[in-house]
């Protein structure tokens, strides 16, 4: 494992771009435990498969979020 400095980490811009880092990270690894979350759920997959094969089908719609509200209402 390399070696760091901590010393580095007195310098208050280094220990906030540190966190912002720290932070990233965590946000990363969130957005993939969601990911394999849905992903082992056998109703979502079959849902997701069908939904891509319908899209390559040329059998879907392609709406914008506005379009898509307008319907909604």
């Amino acid at each position: 494992m390399p070696k760091m400095d901590y010393k580095l980490l007195d310098d208050p811009q280094m220990a906030k771009q540190a966190l912002q880092m720290i932070l990233q990270t965590k946000h990363g690894l969130d957005d993939f435990v969601d990911t394999l979350e849905l992903l082992s759920n056998p109703r979502f997959r079959k849902n997701l498969q069908r939904g891509l094969k319908e899209a390559r089908e040329h059998k879907t719609v392609k709406l914008s979020v506005e379009q898509l509200r307008k319907r909604l209402r």
